[in-house]
């Protein structure tokens, strides 16, 4: 009997499970790969530190290297203005808990952070009220990060990026 004709069927709950694993499968969800951004920015063996005596995602070891290799994804793309394509990207990276090849007190830190570090490295914002004296804002994280603050982070970026309310350095 075909699968399609099977899942079609009532089946029980584990004859479902089976059908969705097999379409995820089918259809390489299960195994899709890290975009190479993705790749390269994990990649880097950087570490973070302390600035002014507490951790800080600005205190980076190899920001700059970092900033070059995720700049060499698009060639011809320059620091002073980083195409919204590659921000998003590294804005979505924002809470993947994958381990990265940076450390922070010698052990891996999140992917995420290391996608943060090099957003950060290339733009910025500035949250203001309503009479234009900035604010706290979820899109900068204490350090270090739980994956709640990176969702926050994450949701509040997605939208600065929409309204284009970001700076270059």
């Amino acid at each position: 009997m075909l699968l399609s004709a099977m899942c079609a069927k009532k089946i029980p709950l584990y004859g479902v499970l089976f059908c969705v694993l097999t379409a995820c499968a089918a259809t390489g969800v299960l195994n899709r790969q890290p975009s190479a951004l993705k790749q390269a920015v994990a990649a880097v063996d950087g570490s973070f530190g302390l600035r002014f005596g507490r951790p800080s995602f600005s205190n980076y070891s190899k920001r700059e290297k970092l900033i070059g290799i995720v700049l060499a994804q698009l060639p011809g793309t320059g620091r002073d203005d980083p195409p919204d394509n590659l921000l998003a990207e590294l804005i979505d990276c924002f809470d993947d808990p994958s381990p990265s090849a940076s450390v922070f007190q010698d052990q891996p830190v999140p992917l995420g952070w290391v996608c943060y570090s090099a957003l950060t490295g290339l733009v910025y914002h500035e949250e203001t009220d309503e009479e234009g004296d900035i604010t706290e804002w979820d899109g900068y994280p204490e350090f270090p990060a739980t994956l709640q603050d990176m969702k926050a982070a994450k949701t509040a970026w997605q939208k600065v990026l929409r309204e284009k309310t970001y700076l270059s350095y």
